[in-house]
């Protein structure tokens, strides 16, 4: 377990390291890569977050002055309201109020008579001065106007029918019910004002209902009810809350204050059903649009009322409260009036109202306003962040870095937790330099609580980023989705503090989103700085919103929940979901098993999104031992790299399993991948790492310390060859270079098993052989598993060879076994050879050459005879061939390759008929019509199969749209606001009130019994006796007033204070139409609802006080009479009466009883209990809509953000084009620069309108104002003025990249960035200067204006947008109150859209023109370049007479006009780096290729093969020298050259989604074939040629690599151009479709095609190129043909022998005689394997068993003894290679052609330093036959089992030359 943990401590330090790199290294700067990437990734928040000191700076705090109002107004008035009181529906029907009492009962009725009494009958006569302009009084609303003369007088109005009559009829109604009510408002919207609902009235009338109607159905004819007793009011509570919740108004119980606070012990109010007792609960429901919220308990962060009403500021919001309070006052006098002397009369009761004065204070709006631009910015400062830790982890899942390092054994934990520290050590940064930055607008806040907010914002956006990347495969997709998604989490965060202001657990659901837990961090910081606290220790428990707990330290612990949140659903997507490979993890259940790797019955089906499938590998069972190389052959798609997959658990087996040393690769991948090697198709390589940090980070993945990796690494990169590119990095190797890189990875470690994938694909011979020696050197300690397309590499490396074909096994054996099963005999070889050289002179033969049967020859016998050749019709008749003169045997070329006759002139005219016709072409206007519609068509074709396109440019600028529409046109919705009850405890925050009197008051013994019914632990007398009155009065310190501002900073707020103006005597107050007290209420304005509270508490306290005076005359509470029931309150006359009021004053409560009432009043007294339930919204009924300001911004931000998502999308099919070089491929095939970028503007264009008449649509849809109309007219005009300048300026931009996802992210960082924040800070500037009057920032703001309206087109849509919404006077634009701009209605208005259209189309004719003259110049690659002494190129070495010849015929001009490709000492170097000397490519090369012939260009990687072709296509000027095709030269006629030649570059540069019959479509309208019929007929004819008919119409995107280079082959043959460049047509291809292919381009060749060929494999030049040069060191170094390079730089043949120290010992015993069986070995290699450690092999022909050490002594002996034999018996002979087992020997047999040219002394003695060893005059071998004697007459002695003998061959001549080279290139 240690040491475990040891290693992924290990392996997390190496992979952080390589993190740090990738992050901070990069070969290009345009735009960030490298540090400028890292630095770009933490600036990038900061520089959003430095907009907020613009504000800060600018504006100072505000020093609010202390708000004192002198006068108290009547309650019922609308001075204390504003000129606006109430604006409910009685103000549309001619301020007429009409409420609804529920339910309708005498009691009930009775009730509302004393209430129109009440509001009918004030008693000042001015309240009865009305007008129907506006409301001035509450009574006005009653018709109190309209009521008689006599009226005028209060005691006369209550006591005349006719003065309150019409309130009573006309604005007063009974309902039954509060069903029925709701009915009524739904019937007639805006018909009622309010309801009142009576629940302990409404469930006593249902109760009764109820029972008579029971009393009915059981027959009782006297239809009575019984009355509920007392003891049953608790079931009628309850019965009442039931129906209350269901009717959502406020139930008894939830409105009722608790014991302690009434004064009470909840007895109950006894009385009848009908009596008032029952109406003591009552609920008041009016529209949630004309009372405040009642979730709004509390101003929390308004610093000041102000003198005047402010929108936005709450401290104001209590005025709502008017015709509520108003109502309720009516009510609570009805009900104090049942306690008078006439209960029908409403009891008198004046009150006044005055606000509490607030102390001077500092607001700073500053610091509130940068914290407002912190939750726009915030959340949007760390998108592109975000998205690069997106990317980054799905970059790596997408080209399987990922899956690689884990096969190789890298721990999961290891690797994400390095990348967590990685990126988080980014944000974190970020986020410290955040903080700072805000330490300056923030002053009040804690840096260090900042600092951690940043910090834990930036760990829960990584884990939401690592949830977001196991969602996606593709980078570009998830690059895309994660802005969307990025967007769209942050939405409920930016909109709750105006939907939800109040709080509750919405917020906290959307703190698990990190966007949105920032967003509620910033409104939250706004409230704290803008009261000048700030997020400080103090402040973090504290909570910000009304109506719930929420606090900046909810924020943080959420932020903290949501990283292991998303930790855990990262590694549960991560596990479970399923990936296109890798493996789900399941127990382990291995066992041991033998031999080392076994594989059963293994089977993997692929199922297609169209829901087909294909087999890939089907029931494969196969065995491979330890110490021996394996080889999977087999066709393309034959199911070999399928199998490695599933072995190395890329990829899950549909069925079956294999065992590598016992483990089951289904269950336990962890323990096989520990001891792993693999060198994959793909390389597991990336390109900013070097050479030597690749080997060191596998060497600790494998196990490797750290002291050690450097070592390892050293040691690794020298097995391989690449000791001198240890710095370079993988980037900058060529493809050879890197595969070598990946077998070295694969061998760290020393691995039990090694796969190797293609290994030497793309190597030169020279490094393939190399990397051969490496394996061989490997196979002793490891199970190596190869895969190969190169038969020669799988017959000289593999013991053991399985082939399969349809994913199933057809032949296994070794080597010898198949060519003994498939070859020819070599028995008669000797006889017949003789009989050859005794005729040679007869037969004309001068020389001969012979081969044996090759496993190539095995491989195609026997997979064509499982997988039959897909062939033309008319290639059949090729079977005919030539045969050698005397041999019997087929010729190897002829019998292959040579086409009948007259076929190759045929097909070469079928595929280059309009080259030929000369009038079969068009020209002038037709072609260039005809090559803008073709390259119009590849464009359509593309978009319309990449349905991620249509996800990028149209579905998500769309929803981003969408998103801003709905979120400016939200309403709120929001679910019925809940009942609140006025109690002390809810809304004045159970704060005591304060109480002050008159002197005459305080006299009273009624004013210490309304103190006891409060009670008294809920009141604290001040002792205060004066009200503030101004200068007029006393002064502030002796008044209420001045201990309110005294005690403000105490710590013990208070929220309300009682003060008495007069109080009537007892008698008085129990006495109708006597008097009425006259008070005042103080209420604090933070608390909204602490008005109706406070008057609630107060008229209490009255009732208890008239009901403990009043008792003794009363028979019943609210009954007249009382003889009906027992009075319950006469037993409390004692204590009730005068003498008690008057002993409760002698002295102070007993402390002890306090809570009960102070001890003075019985525990048992009737409390008033009044709540608010707003009304439920109606059908019809207009919602309140989000603040328009956010909604307005939201609409810029997303519309800008869309619109750089949409722009910037359209640079990913350009770039792909750029680098995978389809774009060069189409201009070297005719297309003129104009009509490639006019025919992407012309379908970008094309496909920019869809999205943006979606976003039209969209707007049109939601109908906002401030879009709506011209406006959206405009803004139609502004899209598409955008729409070209947008296009444009990515294409100038495409350019600078080469990864098209990194241009995407980039472009789209970069476009909002200008757009989106260039927007925000010249509206912020702009906006403060017009504040603050300051000129110079006016001016210096239209500057910055002008600037970034000349540079960025996504500016001037934003500033253009803006300028459009802001045409609407009703929004502003971005409404700021108070600044609303005063700018033109008209949005047609040149300063409105002309100078944004006019600046984007003169940024469209600008960056337009940019683009074509920058392609112009790539394109010129003409110029005079220097011309370098002609002794100076080609220097470095000896210099062959051919070649000499071949530069003098070129300088002297002979034959040149002759010439079809005309090389005239072209050179050319490349920069390594800044402070390094160029690396020449090109040193200097003359070179004629004559028309009709096949030249080859052999070299090792890096000789300067591609960059000549390169050269030849125009992709880069040569330094000096020049080219020429057809007599045009590349300099000067680039154009004429380009349409006489066509080109198959090195990597396939084909469109991915167009199918190989549209790109052959596509490139014959480019060559100006003329007609479509012409040119389907060339495609077919091309695609059949190539054995690509089936194909024709897949995508090339899913075609093989094999059938990709045809494709590319058939590219640059269409059109039939005269020379076709072939850079390595066949790399990729297997044995037959390599072949086939030689045989189309023969036939080219014979049909007078000229074709310039470069390849790796020289069987291919021998079979194809008449002559070739091979170039080493940017130069040629021999020109000829190959026949003339073998016999001038040959050294006769070469004999290979394979040596068995088994079957040597067994013919030493005598078990073997002389001779031998024609080559053929009758028993195969048997094995016997005994698993890792001791690996054993049954040697040669039955040989006893030996170990893996002992057989390779063994062997090295045998080998030994056979070299000394053949060097006595061939004295001429030479060892050039010796391994053991392995014997490779040079024969220089004499041979009237071996001659050589004196001319060639020089090279000739290169090549004979640079071999391994010489021969010094010896003779030579006269005869073949008697080298095959000699052979078989000891081959059974020497244990010989496979033997060949061939003339030496190009690759031996071309493995010379290249050694020689290397030798002087070391030697300089």
């Amino acid at each position: 377990m240690a040491a475990n943990k040891g290693l992924t401590l290990r392996q997390f330090v190496a992979v952080l390291h390589k993190n740090f790199i990738l992050q901070t290294r990069g070969r290009r700067s345009v735009l960030g890569s490298g540090w400028g990437a890292v630095l770009l990734q933490i600036l990038l928040p900061v520089a959003f977050f430095s907009l907020m000191c613009i504000p800060k700076y600018y504006i100072q705090p505000y020093e609010h002055p202390a708000f004192l109002q002198p006068q108290e107004y009547d309650v019922d008035t609308k001075w204390w309201a504003g000129a606006s009181p109430y604006e409910g529906p009685a103000l549309s029907a001619g301020n007429n109020a009409r409420i609804v009492f529920v339910p309708d009962t005498p009691a009930v009725a009775s009730l509302a008579s004393r209430v129109a009494m009440a509001v009918s009958c004030p008693a000042e006569p001015y309240k009865r001065i009305c007008s129907p302009a506006s409301i001035t009084t509450f009574a006005c609303m009653f018709g109190v106007g309209q009521a008689p003369a006599s009226c005028q007088n209060s005691t006369a109005c209550m006591t005349t029918p006719a003065c309150y009559q019409a309130a009573l009829s006309s604005h007063l109604r009974l309902l039954p019910d509060e069903a029925a009510a709701l009915q009524l408002l739904r019937e007639q919207p805006g018909s009622v004002d309010a309801v009142v609902v009576f629940p302990e009235a409404l469930a006593a009338a249902k109760a009764a209902k109820a029972a008579a109607a029971a009393a009915a159905a059981a027959g009782d004819g006297a239809g009575r009810t019984r009355v509920p007793s007392a003891s049953k009011r608790s079931r009628r509570q309850m019965a009442a809350a039931d129906h209350v919740g269901h009717g959502s108004s406020s139930s008894s119980s939830s409105s009722a204050p608790s014991a302690a606070e009434s004064g009470s012990l909840g007895c109950g109010t006894p009385g009848n059903a009908d009596g008032d007792g029952l109406l003591l609960d009552y609920v008041i429901r009016m529209n949630g649009s004309d009372v405040p919220p009642t979730q709004l308990l509390q101003d929390l962060f308004d610093v000041s009322p102000g003198i005047m009403p402010l929108p936005g500021n709450l401290l104001w919001e209590y005025r709502r409260y008017w015709f509520f309070l108003n109502l309720q006052l009516a009510i609570d006098r009805a009900l104090l009036g049942g306690q008078q002397s006439n209960a029908s009369l409403p009891a008198g009761l004046t009150l006044k109202l005055k606000p509490f004065p607030w102390p001077a204070k500092q607001e700073d709006i500053g610091a509130a306003s940068a914290a407002a631009l912190l939750n726009l910015l915030l959340v949007y400062a760390f998108m592109a962040p975000t998205r690069a830790v997106v990317g980054s982890i799905v970059r790596e899942k997408e080209l399987r870095l990922r899956e690689g390092m884990r096969i190789l054994g890298l721990s999961e934990a290891a690797y994400w937790a390095s990348w967590s520290l990685t990126h988080w050590l980014t944000l974190a940064a970020s986020g410290l330099l955040c903080a700072l930055v805000g330490a300056y607008p923030f002053r009040h806040s804690s840096l260090a609580l900042m600092t951690a907010f940043y910090w834990l914002f930036s760990a829960a956006l990584i884990s939401f980023s690592y949830f977001l990347s196991t969602l996606f495969t593709a980078s570009r997709v998830a690059g895309t989705a994660t802005q969307f998604v990025y967007a769209l989490s942050m939405i409920p965060g930016f909109l709750l503090p105006f939907v939800r202001p109040y709080g509750g657990i919405s917020w906290y659901l959307a703190c698990l989103s990190p966007t949105s837990a920032a967003s509620l961090m910033a409104a939250a910081l706004l409230n704290w700085e803008r009261v000048a606290a700030g997020v400080t220790l103090q402040t973090l428990w504290l909570p910000v919103t009304q109506g719930s707990s929420f606090c900046v330290g909810s924020v943080l612990l959420l932020l903290a929940a949501d990283v292991l949140l998303f930790a855990a659903l990262t590694w549960y997507s991560d596990k479970v979901m399923p990936t296109s490979y890798g493996q789900h993890e399941q127990p382990d259940t291995s066992s041991s098993s033998s031999p080392y790797v076994d594989i059963v019955g293994l089977r993997r089906t692929f199922i297609y999104t169209d829901g087909s499938t294909r087999v890939a590998v089907e029931g494969l069972n196969m065995q491979m031992s330890a110490g021996r190389i394996t080889a999977l052959l087999g066709h393309n798609g034959a199911g070999k790299t399928t199998t490695i997959h599933m072995l190395t658990g890329m990829l899950q087996p549909t069925a079956g399993t294999a065992y590598i040393a016992g483990h089951d690769i289904t269950t336990s991948m962890a323990a096989i991948r520990r001891s792993l090697g693999i060198c994959p198709q793909f390389d597991i390589l990336w390109p900013d790492i070097s050479v030597r940090e690749h080997l060191g980070l596998y060497a600790v993945i494998k196990g490797a310390s750290w002291a050690e990796a450097g070592g390892v690494a050293e040691q690794a990169a020298a097995e391989v060859g690449l000791s001198d590119k240890l710095q370079s990095l993988a980037g900058e190797l060529s493809g050879g270079q890197r595969r070598k890189l990946s077998v070295a990875i694969a061998f760290l470690g020393n691995p039990a098993v090694v796969f190797l994938d293609e290994p030497s694909s793309g190597m030169d011979p020279y490094s393939r052989r190399a990397t051969w020696d490496v394996i061989r050197r490997r196979r002793h300690s490891s199970v190596i598993v190869l895969t190969t397309h190169s038969m020669e590499e799988a017959d000289l490396l593999a013991d053991d060879i399985h082939i399969l074909a349809e994913g199933r096994l057809v032949a296994s054996g070794s080597s010898l076994s198949l060519k003994a099963a498939y070859g020819d005999a070599a028995a008669a070889f000797p006889a017949a050879l003789r009989a050859l050289d005794a005729a040679a002179g007869e037969l004309g033969v001068a020389s001969y050459g012979l081969s044996v049967t090759t496993l190539e020859e095995v491989f195609l016998a026997i997979a064509d005879q499982a997988v039959p050749l897909h062939t033309p019709a008319h290639t059949s008749s090729s079977s005919s061939s030539t045969t050698d003169a005397g041999s019997g045997r087929p010729s190897p070329v002829a019998g292959r390759f040579q086409s009948t006759p007259g076929e190759g002139a045929a097909a070469a005219a079928a595929a280059a008929g309009p080259a030929d016709a000369g009038d079969g072409l068009v020209h002038g206007a037709a072609l260039y019509w005809q090559q803008f519609r073709a390259l119009f068509v590849k464009r359509m074709l593309s978009a319309r199969r990449d349905r991620l396109a249509v996800i990028t440019q149209l579905l998500v600028p769309l929803l981003l749209v969408l998103l801003a529409m709905a979120v400016s046109s939200l309403q709120t919705t929001t679910p019925q606001q809940p009942p609140l009850p006025f109690t002390r405890k809810h809304c004045l925050m159970g704060s005591p009130a304060l109480l002050a009197a008159a002197p005459s008051v305080r006299q009273q013994v009624e004013f210490r019994g309304f103190m006891d019914g409060y009670p008294r632990s809920q009141i604290v007398d001040t002792q205060y006796t004066q009200l503030y009155r101004g200068s007029s009065g006393p002064p502030l310190n002796l008044t209420l007033e001045g201990q309110l501002l005294a005690q403000w900073d105490s710590g013990s707020p208070h929220y309300d204070a009682v003060y008495f103006h007069s109080m009537p005597p007892l008698d008085q107050l129990l006495s109708s139409l006597q008097g009425s007290p006259v008070i005042t209420l103080l209420v604090n304005q933070s608390a909204v609802s602490g008005l109706p509270a406070a008057l609630n508490q107060a008229t209490t306290a009255l009732l208890r006080v008239m009901v403990a005076a009043g008792g003794a005359r009363k028979s019943g509470f609210g009954n007249s009479s009382s003889s009906a029931h027992p009075n319950n309150y006469s037993s409390q006359q004692a204590h009730l009466g005068a003498p008690g009021i008057a002993s409760a004053m002698q002295g102070p409560p007993d402390p002890a009883a306090a809570g009960g009432g102070g001890g003075h009043l019985p525990s048992c007294l009737p409390d008033i209990r009044v709540a608010s339930a707003p009304l439920p919204l109606l059908s019809g009924e207009a919602a309140e809509r989000v603040r328009q300001d956010a909604g307005a911004l939201m609409l810029v931000l997303c519309m800008t953000m869309a619109a750089s998502v949409l722009s910037a999308s359209f640079v990913v099919f350009l770039v792909r084009e750029q680098e995978n070089n389809s774009k060069h491929l189409q201009m070297v095939s005719g297309a003129p620069p104009t009509a490639f970028w006019l025919s992407n503007f012309a379908w970008d264009l094309l496909n920019f309108s869809l999205p943006a008449a979606g976003i039209l649509g969209l707007v049109a849809w939601y109908n906002q104002p401030q879009l709506a109309g011209p406006r959206l007219a405009a803004l139609a005009v502004l899209l598409a003025a955008f729409s070209g300048a947008g296009l444009t300026l990515t294409y100038l931009c495409h350019s600078m990249f080469k990864d098209e996802m990194k241009a995407l992210q980039r472009l789209n960082t970069a476009y909002f960035l200008s757009g989106y924040l260039g927007f925000t800070t010249t509206w912020l500037l702009g906006l403060i200067a017009r504040i603050l009057g300051k000129q110079a920032l006016a001016a210096a703001t239209a500057q910055l204006k002008g600037l970034l309206r000349w540079l960025s087109p996504h500016y001037c849509f934003a500033q253009g947008l803006y300028d459009i919404t802001s045409t609407y006077q009703g929004s502003g634009g971005l409404p700021v109150p108070g600044l609303q701009p005063h700018g033109p209605s008209n949005p047609f208005a040149f300063e409105v859209l002309g100078v944004a259209v006019l600046h984007l189309l003169g940024q469209t004719l600008l960056f337009g023109s940019a683009v074509l003259l920058l392609e112009a110049e790539e394109g010129r690659v003409g110029g005079a370049a220097s011309q370098l002494d002609g002794q100076q190129l080609g220097a470095g070495g000896a210099v062959d007479d051919d070649v000499a010849a071949e530069r003098q015929a070129v300088e002297a001009a002979e034959d040149v006009d002759e010439a079809l490709v005309l090389l005239d000492g072209i050179t050319k170097s490349y920069q390594q780096g800044y402070g390094l000397p160029p690396v020449a490519a090109i040193s200097g090369l003359w070179l004629r290729v004559w028309p009709g012939e096949c030249f080859g260009l052999l070299g090792v990687n890096g000789a300067g093969k591609t960059t000549t072709f390169k050269v030849l296509t125009g992709e880069v000027a040569p330094d000096s020298g020049d080219a020429a095709i057809a007599g045009h030269s590349v300099l000067t006629e680039l154009a004429a050259a380009r349409r006489r030649l066509g080109y198959c570059p090195q990597f396939e540069a084909l469109p991915a989604a167009l199918t190989g019959r549209e790109v052959l479509h596509m490139y014959a309208a480019l060559r100006g074939v003329q007609g479509r019929a012409r040119i389907a007929a060339m495609a077919q004819q091309l695609l059949q040629e190539l054995g690509l008919s089936q194909y024709a119409d897949t995508v090339c995107g899913a075609c093989s690599g094999g059938n990709k280079r045809k494709l590319s082959v058939a590219v640059a043959l269409v059109g039939g151009p005269p020379l076709v460049l072939l850079d390595e047509p066949s790399t990729g291809m297997d044995p037959s479709a390599r072949r086939f292919l030689w045989r189309v381009l023969q036939s080219q060749v014979c049909g007078g095609r000229t074709i310039l060929l470069t390849s790796h494999s020289m069987e291919e030049v021998e079979a194809l190129a008449g002559r070739l040069a091979i170039m080493a060191g940017g130069t040629a170094r021999c020109i000829g043909t190959p026949q003339h390079l073998k016999s001038k730089f040959g050294d006769g043949y070469t004999l290979e022998l394979r040596i068995s120290a088994g079957a040597a010992a067994a013919a030493a015993g005598g078990g073997a005689a002389a001779g031998g069986d024609g080559g053929r070995v009758d028993s195969e290699h048997s094995q016997s394997t005994t698993g890792a450690a001791g690996a054993g092999a049954m040697d040669g022909d039955g040989g006893p068993p030996l170990t893996v050490a002992g057989g390779l002594a063994a062997a090295a002996t045998a080998t030994e003894v056979a070299e000394h034999h053949f060097m006595a018996v061939m004295p001429g002979a030479a060892v050039l290679e010796k391994e053991p087992g392995r014997l490779l020997l040079r024969l220089p047999l004499g041979s009237p052609a071996a001659t050589t040219s004196s001319s060639t002394e020089n090279i000739s003695s290169e090549l004979s330093s640079s071999s391994s060893s010489g021969v010094q005059g010896a003779a030579v071998v006269s005869s073949l036959a008697d080298v095959f004697e000699a052979v078989e007459a000891s081959r059974a002695a020497l244990g010989i089992t496979e033997y060949s003998l061939s003339q030496s061959s190009l690759e031996r001549v071309f493995l010379s030359l290249a050694k020689a080279a290397s030798c002087a290139t070391d030697g300089e």
